[in-house]
């Protein structure tokens, strides 16, 4: 259930950056927005879901920008202590 509810989410950020006519800066606001409106436990779902073998549909930017920039979405330090893990 928890899976399904944080793509939904990410799905539905990414139906309004994806408007954006600059798709590089759309998926910078993406990261920004996801980083600053997302707990930091969401943030580490987000891509463990996108990562692993769960069938989910994801919009093309949320599965571009996760497997691309897991650490910008993460932020430095939290992804220093995910490694540490």
């Amino acid at each position: 259930m928890r899976a399904e509810y944080i793509i939904k989410q990410a799905n539905q950020i990414a139906s309004f950056y994806e408007s954006l006519p600059n798709q590089d800066q759309a998926d910078r606001d993406f990261v920004s927005h996801i980083r600053r409106f997302w707990d930091p436990r969401m943030r580490r779902d987000l891509i463990r879901i996108i990562s692993g073998p769960q069938q989910l549909s994801v919009r093309p930017m949320v599965l571009r920008v996760v497997m691309s920039a897991p650490d910008e979405i993460l932020g430095q330090a939290q992804a220093d202590s995910t490694a540490a893990d």
